[in-house]
């Protein structure tokens, strides 16, 4: 009997409240997000409770995703289920007050690309689905463009921010700029 009631609130409310939980983990990332390196008393805690969502966030995004992925359109009967790809996709973008939480997922950026173009093509999966003939398919378009960008963006910032990348942009000369070494042997040529 209890078995049965859960199993019926699990069916009716797992996508839902994936999405929200996404959403509530967005929302304490963007809040704590730039609070990690701060001292004081609260930092221990602060730290873990930004560890711990940094990490939940991705993971519950991506399964939200795939939840929606593997939902038949007709158990799904709300109209906002259009905008949930989008704001998923949005959601895996990252917030700006982190985007990494330690520099070793700088390092894993490819992982971040791979990850970029297999959610794009479920969230276009998931659009075309379950789309409808409203004005809310075209309201969400520009929030999947923003959401694509948003993940794009983080994605380019783990890789400029990769340990490679940052060594040879740190060490490398400007464009245009002559070295004391060329500059000497240009200027005794005849």
């Amino acid at each position: 009997m209890f078995t049965g009631l859960a199993e019926e609130l699990w069916i009716k409310w797992e996508l839902p409240g994936m999405v929200v939980l996404s959403l509530l983990l967005q929302f304490l990332l963007v809040g704590f997000g730039n609070r990690q390196r701060y001292q004081g008393r609260w930092s221990p805690y602060v730290a873990m409770l930004v560890w711990s969502t940094y990490s939940l966030a991705d993971w519950v995004a991506t399964v939200a995703l795939s939840a929606l992925l593997k939902a038949k359109k007709h158990d799904l009967n709300s109209e906002l289920v259009l905008f949930w790809a989008p704001l998923l996709l949005l959601q895996l973008g990252s917030p700006h007050t982190i985007c990494a939480y330690s520099l070793a997922n700088n390092e894993i950026w490819l992982r971040y690309l791979f990850g970029l173009v297999i959610q794009v093509e479920v969230a276009i999966y998931v659009y075309i689905k379950f789309r409808i003939n409203s004005t809310l398919t075209y309201i969400a378009i520009p929030i999947f463009m923003v959401g694509v960008t948003k993940y794009e963006e983080r994605v380019w910032i783990l890789r400029a921010a990769s340990h490679k990348q940052f060594s040879n942009s740190a060490f490398s000369s400007p464009k245009g700029a002559t070295t004391k070494s060329n500059s000497l042997t240009s200027s005794h040529l005849p």
